[in-house]
């Protein structure tokens, strides 16, 4: 008796260093897929307008059209407004059209950055795999400009450019209400830091980033 106890003691002691070795190897490898380093998370389109468009800052810098009992109204759509990036990063003549960092810092049809939901990330570029229609991946090399998505679990938001350069006809039905699909929606794709140096002027970081 004495033995057949000891030795379940021992199989379970067994057991849960098994169980701790494993999680402790799960936890280091931080979702890495791989010997290449890319990590596995979602990414979404961005949704429908609202306030927090443009950059998680930069709401009390929103057109204010009226007012009704839930506050401002704010004018409706989100380009043409600064991203996050383009309050916190850029530098005066980052906001001139001309400027080839205009797209970083100010939303147009055209931006092919990505949000995040952490503010430290702003400025990087970072490698990420995006899957097409017909589900075939792409690996792009995109600046996290914006900040979000929030409420969610995921880490990134697309900016409309990124997607639709890849053959999806628009990004979600409720930003396009006149459009038709494919719609991104909400998509498995894969990221890694790259060695392209972060940029982000006003926060320190100077070093420019590679043309295109």
């Amino acid at each position: 008796m004495g033995v057949g106890r000891e030795l379940f003691r021992l199989g379970r002691r067994g057991l849960l260093l098994i169980i701790g070795a494993f999680t402790l190897m799960h936890w280091m490898a931080d979702g890495v897929n791989g010997d290449d380093g890319y990590r596995w998370d979602h990414a979404s389109a961005y949704g429908a307008e609202s306030v927090w468009d443009g950059g998680y800052w930069s709401w009390p810098e929103y057109n204010r059209t009226g007012r009704g009992w839930l506050g401002y109204y704010y004018q409706p759509g989100v380009n043409e407004n600064r991203t996050s990036w383009g309050w916190h990063c850029a530098l005066p003549e980052h906001l001139d059209p001309s400027s080839p960092f205009y797209s970083w810092a100010v939303l147009t049809p055209e931006s092919r950055g990505v949000a995040h939901r952490s503010y430290h990330m702003l400025g990087e570029t970072i490698l990420m795999r995006i899957p097409d229609p017909s589900g075939e991946m792409h690996t792009a090399h995109v600046p996290v400009t914006d900040a979000g998505p929030f409420g969610v679990w995921w880490s990134f938001d697309l900016q409309d450019g990124l997607p639709r350069s890849l053959g999806w006809g628009a990004i979600a039905p409720s930003r396009y209400g006149g459009t038709s699909g494919p719609y991104f929606g909400r998509r498995d794709v894969e990221w890694k830091h790259s060695t392209t140096p972060r940029y982000c002027p006003r926060w320190g970081y100077t070093d420019l980033p590679p043309a295109g």
